[in-house]
C-alpha cells in the first residue's frame, strides 16, 4: 500500500539503509491523502513532493500493481525479506435497508474515490450524504461545488458529529443544510433510480453522565421522507483483503497481528494502519504505526525478534485547566484567512490562505513551553525505561519549591533534583569555588547556592559544569532563542574561540539558531569541560540579527549609505589605488571614474554621475604622500589571515601588516620568538607553579583546572598579583601588591609595599605596582620566593594581555636568571588573549598595535583597513584620511569609517586556528556566512586589478 502508512514505514526503513519497493494499485501514490481527501483541502502537489522525497531517498515504487489482482502474496514472501501490508479500508459499509441498489446511490469513499481519479460520479441536483465524521463532511462539500443542493442526514445531533467543529462550520458557511435526529429506514426509486428517501426520527435522550454521548431512541410511527437524485452514504468503511486471504483476520476482519509487534500470523509478514485499527485512527497515527513497525522490521532483518514499547512517561493528570489559567493567560488562536463560501462554492482551488507571519508568530508565542529541556538527554528517563520503573508506586512526600531563573546563563528548578549532589561535587572538587551546596534533611533536601543565596550572588563562574553533570532538568542552561523548549538539534564539533587554549566543543543548531555549547569527553586540553565562554558567551560565535552589521555602506558627504557589497568593494577598491597613487603622484586624479560609486538611492544628473558638491568622499583627501596599513584581527582563522597577506604582496606592494590585537612582546625581544616555551600538561611534570597576573580562572579556566589536577599529584601553586582572586584560594602563597607577605612572621599585613630602591618610573610603572613586586620577588625571602629558586622545576604561567611589557620583561628575566627556563616542565607558559593569536604571529603578522597607533598618530597613514572588530580607539580613526573596516558589530570608530563591510561571524568560518601551545585546531562551520570574507577579499582583488 502507497498511503500514509505505507510510505512512512518505507522512509523509516530507508534511513536504517534498507532497500525498499513500495506497490500500490492506484497510479499515484499518496492513498488515502490523494483519494480520499478533495483537493481543496489538500492540493495534489503538496502530496506528490512528499511522495518525491521518499523517491530520492531511494525507494522504488511500482503503481498500478494491486495484492491479489496483479500480483500475489507468494511472490513477495519469496522475493522480499519482509512485507509490510498498510492497505488501508476502502471499502463503504452497506446501509443495509431496502433500495440500496438503486442508481444514484454511492458509498463515501468510493464518490471522492471516483472523483478524484477525474470520474465524477452523476449525482443529480439534489443530494443527501448520510453521516456525520470527516469523509461525510468531504463528500458534502464536494458535491456542493459539483453544482447540487445538499443535505446531510445525521441519526443524533450535531454535538455528537465525529467531525471537527471546523468542517461543520465550512459546510453550513458553503450552504450544505443539516438535518438531526434521523435514520435511513428505506430508499425508493424510479425506473431503476432513486427518487426519495424515508427516514425514521429519532429522540435524543441527554446522556447520564458528562462526557458521554447522548443515547437515541426511534420515535414511534415518526418519519419524514426526502425526494432526492442522489445519495452519498459516509456511514463507515471496511476492509477489502482479497489476495490476503492467508492471513489470519480478527471478529471485525482486521488483520490481527500481535500487539508491539506489528507480526501476523506468517513470519515475516507485518501489518500497520487501519487494516489493524478499524479506521478509526487518523493518517497521523496509521503514521506512528509504520514508525514502530520499521522499528520491530529493521530488528527482524537484523535477526533480533523485538517489539515496540512506548517509552515511559511522568504523566500529571491532577491539573485542571482551572489551575494552568492561575499561571497562564488565555490566548485565542488565530483565525486563518480562507476564501470567502460565494467563491469556494464554484471552485476546487485550496480555499484556506495559510497565517499570515504576524499570526504564525502570534501563534507561536501561544505554546505554554511545558516541554522539558532535558528531553533528549535526561538519565532518569532513560533508566526509567531502560529498567521499567514505576516512580509513582515510591512517590513520597512532594515538594514545590521556587524555581530560580534569575541568574544570566543557568536555571534552577530544584523540585527536579534527584540529590545525587554531582553539581555539588564538580562545583567544589573540580573548579573550587563552592558555589552551590545541599541544604535540610529528608524529603526538604534540596540542591540550592550556598549559604541561601542567589547564584549569580555567589562565587559562581558561570563555567556550566554543573549543568553539564546534572541528569535531570534541575539545572539547565539559558539558551539564546526566543522561547525555552527542548529543540532536536544538528552537532558540530569544532574549536573554542573563547580565549587561545583550544579546548574542543561541540556547536548544537536547528536552522539559523545557535542553540548551546557542549564539552567534548576526554579533550586534550579541557578534560571534557568548558567554560563561560565556551559554553554560554555564544554571542561570539554568531551575533544575534538585531546586533550584527547587515547592511555594507559607504560615506557620501558625511553621511553613511547603504550600497551593495559590490558596490562598497569598488569604492574600497577606488580609496586604495588612490592612496597608492598619492605615492608617486601630487595631485589624485578627482575625476569620478567607474570606480566611484555611490548609493542608487543617490540623485544623479543626466549622465548618471553625481553632481560634483554631491560625489563621495573627495580623493584629494587622500593624496597626502602617506601610505596604506592593514590591520588583522587574531580571530580570522590562519586561511583568512593568509588570504589577506596574499592579496597584500601582490596587490598592495609597501603595505604593512599590523594587529591592533597584538602587543609588544618581551619574550620574543629576549628569546626571539613571541611563542610559550612551554606546553600546557607540562604542569603535571613541574614541582612548583607561579601565576602570575591577571585572572586565570576567568581569562583562561580550562588551564586553571589543569593547574588544579595537577595539584592532587602534589604540585605547588602560587599566586603573584595586583589583586586578589579567585585563584588565591588553592594557592599556598599568594603575593599580592598592598597586601604583602611579612617577611618575618608570614601573615598578612595591611601595608603596601614600597621598595624605593627599586622604584621606576614610566608608563604604567609605579610605586606599588605588580611590576615592583616582580623586582623585589627576585631577591626576596618571601617563602614563595625561597621555594622557587630551590625547587628542581617551576612553572610560571602567565597572560600576556594582562601584563605590560615591563612586567613580562621582568617575569622573563627571572626565570632565565633563576635557571627555571628551557626544559620540559621547567620554564614559562605564556597564554594569548584571542583563539589564533599565536596563529597570527607564526602567519608573520608581527606589526603590533603601540606602533599602529604611532604612525596613525604621527600622521604617516593615508589609509588604514581593519579586518575584524579589533578596537581602535576613536580619536585615533578621526585622524585617518581614509578609514575602511570589515566588522560584524558597531563601534565607535566605525562612525569615522568609509567604508564598512559586514564580516563573517565564528560560527561562519571554516579554516584553522592555532592555540597559545602551538596546536593547530580546525575550526567549523555551522551556518553558511551571511557575508562571506573570502568571497570579499576576491572580488577586492579583482577589483584593484581592474
Amino acid at each position: 500500500g502507497g498511503g500514509p502508512s505505507g510510505l512512512s514505514a518505507a522512509y523509516f526503513l530507508l534511513r536504517e539503509g534498507h532497500d525498499v519497493t513500495v506497490y500500490d494499485e492506484n497510479p499515484e501514490f499518496g492513498g488515502m491523502l490523494r483519494y480520499g481527501i478533495p483537493a481543496y483541502r489538500l492540493p495534489n502537489d503538496i502530496i506528490s513532493q512528499e511522495v518525491q522525497l521518499i523517491a530520492d531517498m531511494g525507494a522504488v515504487l511500482i503503481s498500478d500493481t494491486g495484492i491479489g489482482s496483479d500480483i500475489t502474496l507468494a511472490y513477495l514472501r519469496e522475493n522480499y525479506d519482509a512485507i509490510y501490508i498498510a492497505v488501508g479500508m476502502w471499502k463503504s459499509i452497506a446501509l443495509g435497508i431496502p433500495g440500496e441498489g438503486l442508481q444514484g446511490v454511492y458509498g463515501g469513499i468510493d464518490f471522492l474515490y471516483e472523483f478524484a481519479c477525474g470520474r465524477p460520479p452523476e449525482i443529480g441536483e439534489k443530494v443527501a450524504v448520510i453521516g456525520g465524521g470527516n469523509t461525510a463532511m468531504d463528500a458534502a462539500r464536494t458535491a456542493v461545488r459539483m453544482g447540487a443542493e445538499v443535505t446531510v442526514l445525521y441519526r443524533r445531533t450535531r454535538a455528537d458529529m465525529p467531525a471537527e467543529e471546523i468542517e461543520i462550520v465550512e459546510a453550513e458557511e458553503e450552504g450544505i443544510k443539516f438535518l438531526f435526529c434521523v435514520s435511513p429506514a428505506e430508499l425508493t426509486g424510479e425506473e431503476g433510480h432513486l427518487h426519495s428517501i424515508k427516514l425514521q426520527n429519532m429522540c435524543a435522550i441527554a446522556p447520564a453522565n458528562p462526557g458521554e454521548r447522548s443515547k437515541i431512541e426511534p420515535i414511534e410511527g415518526a418519519f419524514t421522507e426526502l425526494e432526492l437524485d442522489g445519495l452519498i452514504v459516509a456511514t463507515g468503511q471496511g476492509t477489502d483483503l482479497a489476495g490476503l486471504e492467508d492471513i489470519r483476520t480478527d471478529q471485525w476482519g482486521l488483520i490481527d497481528v500481535v500487539q508491539g509487534t506489528y507480526q501476523t500470523s506468517l513470519p515475516g509478514v507485518f501489518a500497520g494502519g487501519d487494516v489493524i485499527d478499524n479506521g478509526s485512527k487518523i493518517a497521523i497515527q496509521a503514521i506512528a504505526d509504520a514508525k514502530h513497525a520499521a522499528y520491530v522490521i529493521s530488528n527482524y532483518l537484523h535477526g533480533q525478534r523485538v517489539a515496540y514499547i512506548t517509552d515511559y512517561h511522568v504523566r500529571r493528570d491532577d491539573i485542571s485547566k482551572e489551575e494552568l489559567l492561575e499561571t497562564y493567560t488565555t490566548a485565542e488562536s488565530a483565525k486563518m484567512g480562507h476564501l470567502s463560501p460565494e467563491s469556494r462554492c464554484d471552485s476546487f482551488q485550496e480555499f484556506m490562505l495559510g497565517y499570515t507571519k504576524e499570526q504564525a508568530k502570534y501563534e507561536g508565542e501561544r505554546c505554554l513551553e511545558c516541554g522539558c529541556m532535558d528531553y533528549f538527554e535526561c538519565d532518569l528517563f532513560d533508566q526509567f525505561n531502560r529498567y521499567d520503573v514505576k516512580p509513582e508506586r515510591f512517590a513520597g512526600q512532594m515538594n514545590d519549591f521556587d524555581h530560580d531563573n534569575e541568574h544570566p546563563h543557568i536555571m534552577i528548578d530544584p523540585n527536579k533534583c534527584v540529590l545525587c549532589g554531582m553539581c555539588e561535587r564538580v562545583c567544589d572538587e573540580v573548579m573550587g569555588v563552592f558555589a552551590l551546596g545541599l541544604a535540610d534533611r529528608g524529603f526538604e533536601s534540596r540542591m540550592m547556592p550556598a549559604a541561601g543565596r542567589r547564584l549569580q550572588d555567589t562565587d559562581c563562574i558561570s563555567c556550566g559544569q554543573c549543568v553539564a553533570l546534572c541528569p535531570v532538568g534541575a539545572l539547565q542552561e539559558r539558551r539564546p532563542v526566543p522561547k525555552q523548549v527542548p529543540l532536536y538539534s544538528a552537532r558540530i564539533l569544532t574549536t573554542c574561540t573563547g580565549c587561545s587554549l583550544g579546548c574542543a566543543q561541540i556547536l548544537e543548531s536547528t536552522g539559523a539558531m545557535l542553540l548551546r555549547a557542549l564539552p567534548v569527553e576526554g579533550d586534550q586540553v579541557s578534560g571534557g569541560l568548558l567554560c563561560e565562554k565556551g559554553r554560554f558567551e555564544l554571542e561570539r560565535y554568531l551575533l544575534p540579527k538585531e546586533e550584527r552589521l547587515m547592511q555594507p555602506l559607504i560615506r557620501y558627504d558625511c553621511d553613511l549609505l547603504e550600497v551593495s557589497v559590490d558596490d562598497a568593494i569598488l569604492f574600497l577598491a577606488q580609496g586604495i589605488r588612490a592612496i597608492q597613487d598619492a605615492a608617486t603622484a601630487d595631485e589624485a586624479d578627482l575625476s569620478p571614474g567607474p570606480g566611484v560609486i555611490a548609493s542608487q538611492e543617490a540623485a544623479t544628473d543626466d549622465e548618471g554621475i553625481l553632481p560634483p558638491a554631491q560625489r563621495i568622499r573627495p580623493l584629494q583627501d587622500l593624496a597626502s604622500g602617506g601610505k596604506l596599513a592593514i590591520s588583522i584581527s587574531d580571530n580570522y582563522t590562519s586561511e583568512e589571515i593568509t588570504r589577506i597577506s596574499s592579496l597584500v604582496e601582490s596587490k598592495l606592494t609597501g603595505t604593512k601588516l599590523y594587529s591592533l590585537d597584538y602587543k609588544r612582546s618581551a619574550l620574543e625581544e629576549i628569546t626571539g620568538s613571541d611563542s610559550s616555551p612551554n606546553k600546557f600538561d607540562e604542569v603535571f611534570d613541574t614541582d612548583l607553579v607561579i601565576i602570575v597576573g591577571g585572572d586565570l580562572l576567568t581569562s583562561h579556566p580550562m588551564l586553571a583546572t589543569k593547574i588544579r589536577r595537577a595539584m592532587k599529584g602534589g604540585v605547588r601553586l602560587g599566586t603573584i598579583n595586583s589583586r586578589e582572586t579567585l585563584m588565591d584560594r588553592w594557592g599556598e602563597d599568594n603575593i599580592t601588591v598592598g597586601n604583602i607577605i611579612d617577611e618575618k612572621n608570614c601573615s598578612k599585613t595591611n601595608s603596601s609595599f614600597h621598595d624605593q630602591s627599586n622604584m621606576k618610573t614610566g608608563n604604567s610603572i609605579g610605586a606599588g605596582s605588580l611590576f615592583d613586586l616582580l623586582q623585589h620577588f627576585v631577591h626576596s625571602d618571601l617563602p614563595l620566593a625561597q621555594r622557587y629558586r630551590e625547587v628542581g622545576k617551576a612553572l610560571l604561567v602567565y597572560d600576556k594581555g594582562a601584563l605590560t611589557y615591563e612586567e613580562e620583561l621582568m617575569l622573563i628575566e627571572l626565570a632565565v636568571v633563576s635557571g627555571h627556563y628551557g626544559a620540559p616542565g621547567n620554564g614559562i607558559i605564556q597564554l594569548k588573549a584571542h583563539a589564533n593569536s599565536q596563529g597570527l604571529y607564526d602567519l608573520g603578522v608581527r606589526g603590533t598595535r603601540e606602533d599602529l597607533l604611532h604612525e596613525i598618530d604621527s600622521g604617516q597613514l593615508s589609509g588604514l583597513m581593519i579586518f575584524g572588530d579589533s578596537e581602535l580607539p576613536e580619536e585615533y580613526a578621526a585622524k585617518l584620511p581614509f578609514l575602511a573596516v570589515q566588522a560584524t558589530k558597531d563601534a565607535p570608530h566605525l562612525r569615522h569609517a568609509d567604508v564598512i563591510l559586514p564580516g563573517s561571524c565564528s560560527a561562519e568560518r571554516e579554516g584553522h586556528i592555532t592555540s597559545s601551545e602551538g596546536r593547530v585546531l580546525p575550526v567549523h562551520r555551522v551556518f553558511e556566512p551571511t557575508f562571506d570574507t573570502a568571497e570579499q577579499l576576491d572580488k577586492l582583488l579583482s577589483a584593484i586589478t581592474a
